[in-house]
């Protein structure tokens, strides 16, 4: 659960990543209109400056209702709203985060987030063996973002607060916040699941469909998946894991093998009649485990994180950046031009 507060304020990056690439433009472009593209009828994407501050309005009404909400809960939340500047340069188009020319439907990888999760994956591993408060302190006060390009920072304001939380009381605050910890999306009664009915939905890029993002993406990665070179590539990263006495056969079984971990030594400690109820409230293994113990489990833990991290930048990251961009043009071309229109690699008929 802690994972949501920490990523949260990056809602608008993913919301920009899934639909803002194409061929927008400044907030005073004509309102969107009927393009065509071979035998596909488009629509011109609506301009991302005009998107961009429809999301910052929608943003800052469902902030500001949680922190009500959060209030009458009897916890302290303070909204994540957009800075004058960034709502300025939203409406000026200045804060737009889509690049000049062509667009990539899935991009490489960024070597600033490669360093930026080893240098994690260094501190707390995958965060199984590490308490909330080390996993909210891994996490960088201040991050790059597409907002950080023209100036701006994201940051969490909540932080301090959540961290000066007794443990009931944070579990507390988070049921409050996304409701149910084992779910994927906030629930419904939570004050974030209570957003989209109080609030409304976030706001999608008029003429763009996600949909079609979402089928053409999962074309080209079915096919990067299967291309001889990936193929090399992960028989590599076996053998690199193999080299450090691992047995993965793919980077997931990484953190699988940490969870079993945990598992197991759960298991371990039901059978000494351990209570473990503090565990389950605090998610802190030092409430059930010596100090000793839980030392030799958190170096298993960042160990098996890092050198699976090393393997998999060294011999498969590079080999998919460079297979995805051979499939990618081909197939938005041949099977998505709607698609490929938006992101600036085809012209729509007629403009």
């Amino acid at each position: 659960m802690s994972r949501w507060f920490l990523f949260l304020g990056f809602v608008f990056v993913g919301v920009l990543a899934a639909s803002c690439t194409g061929n927008g433009g400044s907030a005073g472009d004509l309102p969107p209109s009927e393009v065509t593209t071979g035998a596909v009828a488009l629509d011109a994407p609506e301009p991302v400056a005009r998107f961009e501050a429809r999301w910052f309005d929608w943003k800052e009404q469902a902030e500001q209702f949680v922190a009500r909400c959060m209030a009458e809960a009897g916890f302290e939340y303070v909204p994540e709203l957009p800075n004058p500047r960034e709502r300025d340069q939203a409406e000026s188009g200045a804060l737009s985060v889509e690049p000049v020319g062509p667009q990539r439907l899935v991009p490489p990888a960024d070597p600033k987030d490669l360093d930026r999760t080893r240098q994690t994956l260094e501190k707390i591993g995958y965060g199984v063996f590490f308490g909330e408060e080390a996993i909210m302190a891994a996490a960088p006060r201040e991050v790059d973002s597409e907002v950080e390009q023209v100036g701006a920072k994201a940051t969490d304001p909540n932080r301090d607060y959540v961290l000066s939380l007794g443990d009931a009381e944070r579990a507390a605050y988070w049921l409050a916040l996304f409701g149910d910890p084992a779910a994927d999306d906030p629930s419904p009664g939570s004050c974030w699941g209570r957003v989209p009915a109080e609030v409304g939905p976030p706001p999608e890029r008029e003429g763009v469909d996600p949909g079609r993002f979402r089928e053409a993406e999962d074309r080209i990665l079915g096919l990067v998946a299967a291309d001889p070179r990936m193929l090399e590539a992960e028989g590599r990263f076996r053998s690199c894991v193999a080299d450090h006495g691992y047995g993965f056969e793919v980077y997931d079984e990484a953190y699988t093998y940490v969870d079993r971990l945990a598992a197991r030594e759960v298991r371990r400690l039901e059978s000494e009649g351990v209570d473990l109820e503090p565990l389950a409230v605090s998610g802190d293994w030092s409430v059930v485990l010596p100090p000793d113990r839980l030392a030799e489990l958190r170096h298993e833990e960042v160990a098996v994180a890092v050198t699976s991290w090393d393997c998999y930048v060294q011999e498969i990251v590079h080999v998919r950046d460079e297979v995805t961009a051979d499939i990618e043009g081909r197939i938005l071309e041949e099977e998505y031009p709607d698609v490929a229109v938006d992101l600036g690699l085809r012209e729509a008929a007629d403009r």
